[in-house]
Formats: C-alpha cells, sequence, structure tokens
C-alpha cells in the first residue's frame, strides 16, 4: 500500500486500549512520554480467510498476515525496528478511505469477500503524507462488502466478525457504495492531536 514519503514518528501511547476490554490480555505495556494519548485513527482494507476453527477472520489484503482477535496485531521486520523511517515496513493506514483500492492497484473491488474498515493504530507510528505505518493496529469498526448481487451468504458477517469487538455492518453495492457507507464515518473522525 502506497502511503507516501513518511513525514515524521511519533509515540502513541493511548490512556484507554483499543483492543476491547473483555479481549484484551490484563497486562498492557507503557511507553513513557508519549506524543499522543489516543490511537491514531486511519482506515484499512482486509480479505477474509477462514480461521483455524473454519470461522471468518480478517487478513491483510496484500500479505498472508491473519489479524488476531482479542489483541493488537504487531507490525514485525528485518529492518529490526518497525516501523522505521527509512524502511516501508509497518501496518499501513491511509487518511481517507477512497485511496484503499488505489493502493492495491485496482480501479474495482477486490474478489469478494472483503472488508474496509476504521483502525487504531498506535505505538511507533510513522506519519506519512496519505497514511501511517505503525507499531501496533486493531480494527475498530468493519463495513463487510457484500457485493451487487442478491447473495445472502454475508449475511452472517456480522455475528461472525463480532469476536473483534467492534461493530461490523453489511454494506451491499459496489466500491461507490461503499465509500458512500464510510463516509459519515470519515467526517467524524478527530484531527491528530499532539499531548506535547
Amino acid at each position: 500500500m502506497d502511503i507516501g514519503e513518511p513525514q515524521r514518528t511519533i509515540v502513541v501511547e493511548p490512556i484507554e486500549c483499543p483492543v476491547p476490554a473483555d479481549l484484551r490480555p490484563a497486562t498492557a505495556s507503557r511507553l513513557a512520554a508519549p506524543d499522543l494519548a489516543e490511537p491514531v485513527l486511519g482506515w484499512r482494507l482486509w480479505s477474509l480467510v477462514r480461521g483455524r476453527k473454519g470461522a471468518p477472520r480478517l487478513s491483510s489484503a496484500t500479505r498472508a498476515v491473519e489479524w488476531p482477535v482479542g489483541r493488537a496485531l504487531g507490525a514485525s521486520c528485518g529492518c529490526g525496528l518497525a516501523p522505521a523511517a527509512d524502511c516501508t515496513c509497518g501496518i499501513h493506514a491511509l487518511r481517507r478511505p477512497e485511496g484503499l483500492f488505489r493502493c492495491l492497484d485496482v480501479d474495482v473491488a477486490p474478489p469478494s469477500p472483503y472488508v474496509v474498515g476504521l483502525v487504531g493504530l498506535w505505538g511507533r507510528v510513522v506519519e506519512c503524507e496519505r497514511g501511517w505505518r505503525a507499531e501496533r493496529a486493531y480494527p475498530l469498526r468493519l463495513y463487510a462488502a457484500a457485493g451487487d448481487g442478491g447473495d445472502r451468504a454475508h449475511d452472517g458477517l456480522p455475528a461472525a466478525l463480532a469476536v473483534y469487538g467492534c461493530e461490523v455492518d453489511v454494506v451491499r453495492g459496489g466500491v461507490g457504495d461503499v465509500l458512500a457507507a464510510l463516509a459519515p464515518h470519515e467526517a467524524a473522525l478527530p484531527p491528530l492531536r499532539s499531548a506535547r
């Protein structure tokens, strides 16, 4: 996902962990003197895969990485420090959802089923021109795209993806319909504020 050139690296340590309380481990590490005290919010595109027990799970749209339930996804890289300003590593998210499909070099939606959503990013975060690369992330709201047809196979997705502890909606239609469903939530995003 091309999110542009790095602008700055910040430390984000939310006062309240974005992972739902009933899903997260009892202990959480804290970084000293963060630049932000709430997660950075961005947009992601996931594909759906079958988890170990056959239930749908989120997976990166560009890599074979299943997003865990109840704990943050952590970035890793051979460079040793993910995300590093001089590398492309980290968990990517965009500022605006309409760039999600362009970043995958597709003019139309990826094959169904796919999920678009809002993600919380924290830890080391590299701010880039069109988004961020983060050390840790967790989904906060999901929109499962059901395509244009009358296929009802996606109707069970909200319940299946509820294990992530966030709201899940099914959006019927094409890319335009999905982006239209995201617009009210995009407008409600708070601006990035520094804790200092």
